[in-house]
């Protein structure tokens, strides 16, 4: 059955045999044959005809949502118990880690420990932790928690969340004067549904600072910070954000209290237990710490 599973895999990725077979290293027939006995031993239908491709059935979903995680579990004890087999891990960045401080973090962390080999991937926090529950990634560096269906979360570092504020600058005569903002000027930050916005917004809801004030949500901090910066209002964002786009320290404003949001590393249980992911882990640590405040 594992066989057939990896098949299985490999075709919801590919979506023909003949790539299935190539990433597999196997034979188109082999590949082919493995379906058919994996359907035959789940007794339904687990792939059909798309056109040229393959495409798997509700079955077939369904049996990979449930199996992944197994799967996952078994790669990761083959290492454990010191298998010859080389495993490459794949980790989940959160997009706006990724869009600022993130990239350079993750060049010096792989730099102290070049023999750990990483594939990256940026989503949301919320998609990353779904795709390391379903097995398809193996490390995650996110702004939420996660200790539920065999997962572990490691703090790394708290970001300072700052406002950024609206330029003033004259305008030409033919463009439109930036006094079409509305007054008070709304607080531009990310949407409710961000694992970012769980957290710190009930904060922020009820920060001194904005009281009074109406906050409006765009899909991601960058595009906040863009329309802060042509005076469409302020926009509450993470401070790598801000340095990363380039904004000026005279441009960038402290809350006080300070609004902070908490960067974790989350992986399963059984990956943490490896030497080699605990000192990932222990250099991301470190250099997240001054990666998130520069």
């Amino acid at each position: 059955m594992l066989e057939g599973l990896r098949s299985l895999i490999a075709v919801e990725k590919l979506g023909t045999v003949s790539e299935a077979a190539v990433q597999l290293r196997l034979t188109q027939s082999a590949v082919s044959k493995r379906l058919q006995a994996l359907e035959r031993e789940i007794g339904q239908r687990l792939v059909e005809r798309d056109g040229r491709r393959l495409r798997l059935t509700r079955s077939g979903f369904d049996l990979l949502a449930k199996a992944r995680p197994l799967l996952a579990e078994i790669e990761n004890l083959k290492v454990i118990s010191g298998a010859p087999e080389e495993r490459e891990f794949s980790i989940g960045v959160s997009d706006s880690i990724a869009a600022s401080w993130g990239p350079a973090v993750l060049r010096q962390t792989l730099a102290a420990v070049p023999e750990l080999k990483v594939r990256v991937h940026v989503h949301r926090s919320t998609l990353i932790i779904e795709n390391i529950k379903l097995g398809r990634y193996d490390l995650g560096l996110l702004t939420c928690k996660e200790t539920e269906g065999g997962l572990v979360s490691v703090p790394l570092t708290s970001e300072e969340m700052v406002l950024i504020g609206v330029r003033r600058q004259k305008t030409r005569a033919r463009e439109p004067a930036i006094a079409s903002v509305p007054s008070p000027t709304p607080i531009l930050t990310i949407e409710t549904a961000s694992a970012t916005w769980r957290e710190v917004g009930p904060v922020a809801i009820k920060h001194p600072r904005f009281q009074g004030r109406k906050f409006e949500f765009v899909e991601s901090f960058t595009a906040a910070a863009q329309m802060a910066r042509e005076g469409f209002g302020q926009a509450l964002v993470p401070k790598g954000v801000a340095n990363s786009l380039g904004f000026k320290a005279s441009e960038i404003t402290s809350l006080s209290p300070k609004i902070y949001r908490h960067v974790q590393f989350v992986t399963r249980k059984t990956l943490l237990e490896l030497e080699l992911v605990q000192k990932f882990v222990k250099s991301l640590a470190h250099f997240s710490v001054n990666g998130a405040s520069l």
